[in-house]
């Protein structure tokens, strides 16, 4: 038998290696130790509030290695773990703070106003609750885990019940359209220490009320899938479906892999008419860890039976393995998603504002494919709690596609209509349920050298074009936005409409669709 080794105790910059005794090859992998973890954990954060004042930025610092405390105990067994994730989780529910309307979250400085507003955010909510909901999930189901640890994985429950779900819902951010739902930021915030009044701000330059990017929406469906999986209530799946089938339904099949955004907008409020153009940049982020997060919720949802099937789950492998990657085990490269930006070293430095964040990177789909399990197992920090899950849960098992929440049962996934296209990025009808009459925006954006379009409406099968509402070349706005009003009448008078339809976008480099549904004019209801 080889001798242990031992690695260095090393935290920086909000990133956790840790020391770890760990055996030879054959043996488990132990991992960190779990009070060295949680006082790094703790250190990462001491200076990043005061008492109750918090704010997104804590959040995001305080979520960084959350999930470990769950993986550790996963890879390993060691309560001790639990007992660590419990201390941290509780010190971090101390540091709520409640808003004028009674709901506590974790309030401070706004990010994009700092000096002049504060409040608490679905993103800062979601990413903390989150970790504590796994641990809840995972003491629960276990009675031996019970007795000892039951009392605060119930309060964490009912924490995200009350102080996510029903908190944003009653702000009236929770937005439903058709099938699809999603969440928009809050208008309303607080003077820096006065948690007592609200003021409205509706700046479009601050995102105040603006549709939440996908990877937010994404997080914030993460507490409701959780929350499922945990107690059965319907109402929780319910919201976390119908963001998963937005995001799905957003995603662009370029031949055998997807592109997707890292915001569109969701409702007329995210589109300044006055300017003819969007309130946020549309496109694939430049940075890896948007991207390689969403992945990490589709597949959680996808083991969970949401709206992913297996071809959705190639795709991506697809995205990551053929077009992300450069295909060199010993020396992997990486390039964004929409193959814009250079090949990059893992390692490499973005520069534009000095984050520590590169352009692609191996996304967490060594579970179901071999290559991608291969450049996992290389790129594997020593002593970190990823390699000791690694070691001992996803090299335990094959790749399978077996979707491992389910126990392997199959489920029936509602249909998202797609179709291979290259030249459409963007296609999206708001609000896609609308009156007769009202107006609906459809809007797209397109490769400027494929500008030709056709728009028109389709049965609710896809087989039969009924109505032509343009043909001709966009004219193309900022970020290669086009934005076409319609009121739900056919422009040659032929059809009457009413009742569930696709508008189809079709030019030389294929076609997409979007679900829509036209109601009777509120007189006629």
């Amino acid at each position: 038998m080889q001798s242990p080794r031992v690695t260095t105790v090393v935290v920086a910059a909000g990133f956790l290696c840790m020391a770890l005794v760990h055996s030879a090859a054959g043996e488990p992998v132990t991992g960190p130790n779990p009070a060295d973890y949680l006082r790094a954990m703790q250190r990462n954060i001491s200076h990043r509030h005061q008492g109750t004042v918090t704010g997104e930025s804590f959040c995001w610092h305080a979520a960084s290695g959350a999930e470990g405390y769950v993986q550790g105990y996963e890879a390993t067994g060691n309560t001790a773990w639990l007992d660590a994730g419990r201390t941290y989780f509780d010190e971090l529910i101390d540091m709520m703070a409640a808003a004028p309307d009674g709901y506590r979250g974790w309030i401070g400085p706004f990010i994009y106003d700092s000096k002049r507003l504060w409040c608490d955010v679905h993103v800062g909510d979601a990413i903390l609750l989150n970790p504590m909901l796994r641990f809840a999930e995972i003491v629960l189901a276990d009675p031996k885990l019970e007795p000892t640890y039951g009392d605060a994985a119930r309060r964490y429950v009912q924490l995200a019940r009350r102080e996510f779900v029903e908190k944003w819902k009653s702000r009236g951010t929770w937005i439903e359209d058709g099938p699809f739902g999603f969440y928009t930021s809050w208008t309303y915030y607080m003077q820096p220490g006065k948690t007592d009044t609200w003021e409205r701000v509706d700046d479009s330059d601050r995102k105040s009320g603006l549709s939440l990017p996908f990877n937010k929406n994404m997080t914030a469906a993460m507490v409701s899938l959780r929350l499922f999986r945990i107690t059965g209530e319907r109402q929780y799946r319910d919201i976390a479906e119908r963001v998963f089938l937005l995001c799905k339904a957003r995603m662009q099949l370029a031949g055998d892999y997807y592109r997707w955004n890292y915001w569109e907008p969701l409702g007329p409020w995210d589109i300044l008419p006055e300017e003819n153009t969007l309130r946020h940049w549309v496109g694939t982020h430049a940075y890896r860890d948007y991207q390689a997060g969403e992945v990490a919720d589709i597949v959680e949802a996808y083991h969970s039976g949401l709206v992913y099937d297996r071809h959705d789950i190639q795709r991506l492998i697809n995205t990551n393995l053929k077009v992300m990657w450069n295909g060199d085990l010993d020396k992997p490269r990486w390039r964004n998603s929409n193959k814009l930006g250079p090949w990059q070293d893992q390692g490499t430095p973005d520069a534009s504002k000095g984050y520590p964040r590169y352009a692609g990177t191996l996304w967490g789909l060594g579970e179901f494919d071999g290559t991608a399990r291969e450049l996992r197992r290389r790129s594997l920090e020593a002593g970190s709690i990823g390699e000791a899950y690694f070691h001992n849960i996803t090299a335990a098992t094959a790749p399978s596609f077996e979707r491992r929440l389910l126990g392997g049962r199959d489920v029936k996934l509602p249909a998202v209509a797609q179709s291979v296209c290259t030249d459409i990025t963007m296609a999206a009808v708001m609000p896609s349920v609308f009156a007769r009459g009202t107006t609906t925006y459809i809007m797209s954006s397109v490769d400027p050298a494929r500008s030709q379009m056709e728009i028109a409406v389709y049965s609710a099968d896809g087989q039969t074009k009924l109505a032509t509402l343009f043909d001709g070349r966009s004219r193309l706005g900022r970020h290669d936005e086009f934005r076409f009003e319609w009121n739900g009448a056919d422009p040659d008078g032929k059809v009457q409409l009413l009742g569930p339809y696709r508008i189809r976008w079709t030019t030389a480099g294929g076609y997409r669709e979007y679900p829509i549904e036209i109601t009777p004019p509120p007189q006629q209801r």
